[in-house]
């Protein structure tokens, strides 16, 4: 299908209510509820970007879809030293880039280089998270070397890797982040990376290459007949912005979207749209888990009893009822619960008993005021919850009132996204914060839980034996000592509190009835699966 062909059919989906039923073209039309930040995999990790990866790039490996192991991607092949400190990599021969230049080792050596990089500031969770283990990456990021030493190409097809200690869940950090080539890329500074052109047309190995975006309206792609996992089976993919469930949902049934990602559905439209032949109503497993946490450096919440007190203010069950129709279950982890023995343990949370928390609340010395405020040493108990559009805010509003409901004023501070990711959500930057963890995305244990470390703590909370506990997880490769680390990293974490869980919703999403989706218990997993999505006329 040609580039001329993919605009014709965009530009008449555009023009037209209905998806284009007179072209023999198969072009998906995908919904999302939030724009790019850009389409860099190197500048940027939260964005809806991060988990449509898969589209335009390529890692060295890529997930099972139903073991969460890795598989060979662009690397065919590799071994691992018994010490767990080195690995080889043979990646695959013939793989090309969107332009047509070969893919080779000094492409990932550069990409990865470009992680470590200092001035690569928006990437530095996945610094911290992943990368940070290759031997003279520390030294490369903090300008002591001009390469880095653990990252050596062997030849064109072939890599080396060294690191630092051993790190269990390196090969899925070799999932998480796309290869550029860069013959294109390395004359670009660092710092400019981010708001090159380059960021927003990127060029890329994946099964599917860019086209055209139009901010806040459409990102087009088209399929990638050199594609090294065969051709996928769509012409090409429209992903629009839609923002609102109900817009959402009124495409649907004008036929003009097929697929919505991240992108929920109202429980009431989800019921409705079981008897409605067009549509295709499916619950998948949730991965998003719901949290309220505080900064811990703020002396409202250094007393543990009032942490405690928060968290038997929310009754969980009733949340799930009324706001999610009741779909989905309670966890109190930030570990991923489908991951087998890890996510096993079933540490119960904090049952809702707002006589509890007022009993908590009043041994840490809080005493109602005249207005029903808690008071001490003269000072309200009150604070703003920040949080940004959507479900964020919508549970900071059933915070506020549970939290009223045993003397705490609570407001709710709304921001935009960037602000509360890049600048509020900091030690001494909120007081407290209505948030979600992605933990359905993590494939390992050990990958997502650097925000925890004392190190890289972004709600202030600071603990030597929780340090302990996740760096035990990652650097031993016995899965029998792995399970042991993480029972007891989340049975500390119920006891602190750094952040109170309270609900993780079922993921419920429509599709068009002519959009044959492969069967996967997440929609994460579905858009990775997206070589096998097929369009019935």
């Amino acid at each position: 299908m040609s580039w001329a062909r993919i605009a014709t059919a965009v530009l008449l989906l555009a023009l037209s209510p209905a998806i284009v039923g007179a072209q023999t073209d198969k072009v998906a039309v995908v919904a999302v509820g939030s724009t790019f930040v850009n389409l860099n995999p190197l500048t940027h990790i939260v964005s809806t970007m991060r988990v449509m990866n898969n589209l335009l790039f390529d890692g060295l490996t890529r997930f099972d879809d139903a073991s969460y192991q890795p598989k060979p991607a662009l690397a065919e092949s590799w071994t691992v030293s018994r010490d767990g400190l080195e690995y080889l990599f043979k990646l695959r021969r013939g793989v090309v880039f969107h332009d047509g230049s070969p893919f080779t080792a000094h492409d990932v050596k550069w990409s990865w280089e470009t992680i470590c990089h200092r001035d690569n500031l928006r990437i530095a969770d996945v610094y911290v998270d992943h990368y940070v283990q290759i031997k003279g990456c520390k030294d490369f990021h903090d300008g002591k070397a001009d390469a880095v030493e653990g990252i050596e190409v062997v030849d064109d097809a072939t890599l080396r890797v060294r690191l630092t200690e051993p790190y269990a869940p390196f090969l899925v950090s070799t999932t998480v982040t796309g290869i550029l080539p860069r013959a294109k890329y390395s004359a670009i500074p660092a710092k400019d990376l981010a708001r090159h052109p380059l960021s927003r047309a990127p060029i890329g190995t994946g099964p599917f290459s860019f086209v055209d975006w139009k901010e806040g309206d459409r990102l087009v792609l088209k399929a990638n007949p050199r594609y090294f996992l065969g051709k996928p089976k769509l012409d090409g993919l429209v992903i629009r912005f839609i923002t609102e469930s109900g817009a959402r949902l009124l495409e649907f049934k004008n036929g003009t979207i097929h697929f919505a990602f991240f992108s929920p559905v109202l429980p009431e439209d989800f019921a409705a749209a079981r008897s409605d032949p067009r549509l295709v109503a499916k619950q998948y497993a949730g991965v998003w888990n719901y949290f309220f946490t505080v900064d811990h450096t703020n002396p409202l919440f250094k007393d543990a009893r009032v942490r405690q007190a928060l968290s038997h203010a929310f009754d969980r069950a009733a949340i799930l009822k009324d706001l999610w129709g009741g779909y989905g279950q309670i966890l109190n982890s930030p570990i991923n619960p489908h991951l087998g023995a890890y996510g096993a343990t079933k540490i119960r949370p904090a049952e809702y008993d707002p006589g509890k928390a007022k009993a908590l609340l009043a041994q840490a010395g809080w005493k109602p005021g005249g207005d029903g405020v808690l008071v001490k040493d003269g000072k309200r108990f009150e604070f703003a919850i920040i949080n940004f559009a959507g479900p964020s805010k919508d549970m900071a509003v059933v915070y506020q009132d549970y939290l009223k409901r045993i003397g705490i004023a609570a407001r709710v501070d709304t921001v935009d996204f960037p602000t509360l990711w890049g600048v509020r959500f900091h030690p001494g930057k909120f007081e407290a914060l209505s948030f979600l963890w992605p933990s359905g995305f993590y494939p390992d244990p050990g990958v997502g839980l650097y925000p925890f470390l004392c190190a890289n703590s972004r709600s202030g909370y600071c603990s030597p034996e929780m340090d302990a506990l996740i760096v035990k997880g990652r650097s031993t490769t016995d899965p029998k000592e792995r399970v042991k680390a993480y029972a007891a990293f989340q049975e500390l974490f119920a006891r602190d509190l750094p952040f109170i869980w309270t609900v993780s919703p079922g993921d419920l999403r429509l599709a068009s009835a002519k959009l044959v989706l492969p069967d996967r218990p997440n929609d994460f997993l579905v858009m990775k699966a997206i070589l096998d999505w097929e369009l019935k006329p």
